[in-house]
């Protein structure tokens, strides 16, 4: 720990600077290190970040070559930052996101892809609660277990606008082979409350395809329960 003693140009000082904390006491003044504020986690959030480590850890056990093969799928089918839709993804970003909703969804990652076309199909998901259940319904003929879902809900709003796509919360990758799809528990851990019947909630579905690492534009819809 510092101490600080004051001449005529500076008579006092407070606050934080470079990781430290300036403080007065009895003393004077003194400089500590300034804490790092903890916050609790949830057990998705838990999740997510050991579903990223066991990713990035595989991507690591790759050879160079096959490191570069999800760089040149990209010249195939681009895929774009969130926050930046002029900033392609490298490789590495590639296999992380497209393996992180696979290994979510299926329990299973793949170092390999095929670079067949991918159908985009028609989607008109519903939302429906029957009791204690919240299930997404899929009314698309064209969907398969070959495609997975990325799903981000909003609690009930209070008025449908332009502004509801910001209330979107990541609920998970989900995969097909059981629909509809049971979202009760991880929507109860998100929010902490299931939404009543008559209220509209915002849902956002990114369709991935299993077999190759294509990863579709978010479609977002309201939806009354």
């Amino acid at each position: 720990m510092a101490r600080i003693k004051f001449g005529s140009l500076v008579s006092s000082i407070d606050g934080s600077l470079g990781g430290h904390t300036l403080q007065r006491n009895a003393y004077g003044y003194s400089i500590r290190n300034k804490p790092i504020p903890t916050k609790s986690q949830s057990f998705s959030q838990r999740s997510i970040r050991a579903l990223i480590v066991q990713v990035v850890q595989l991507w690591n056990t790759l050879s160079v070559d096959e490191q570069n093969n999800f760089n040149r799928f990209l010249s195939y089918s681009p895929d774009f930052a969130w926050s930046n839709p002029t900033s392609m993804l490298s490789g590495y970003n590639l296999f992380v996101k497209w393996n992180f909703y696979l290994l979510q969804g299926t329990g299973a990652m793949r170092t390999d892809f095929q670079y067949s076309p991918a159908i985009v199909p028609q989607l008109a998901p519903i939302v429906t609660r029957s009791g204690a259940s919240l299930v997404i319904v899929l009314n698309s003929s064209s969907l398969d277990s070959s495609y997975m879902l990325v799903v981000r809900v909003s609690s009930p709003l209070k008025a449908i606008n332009s502004n509801y796509k910001s209330s979107l919360r990541y609920l998970g990758s989900f995969s097909l082979t059981a629909v509809p799809i049971n979202i009760t528990a991880v929507y109860l851990e998100t929010f902490g409350y299931l939404p009543s019947s008559g209220d509209n909630i915002a849902i956002g579905i990114t369709l991935v395809v299993r077999l190759s690492p294509i990863i579709f534009a978010e479609s977002v819809y309201v939806n009354q329960i």
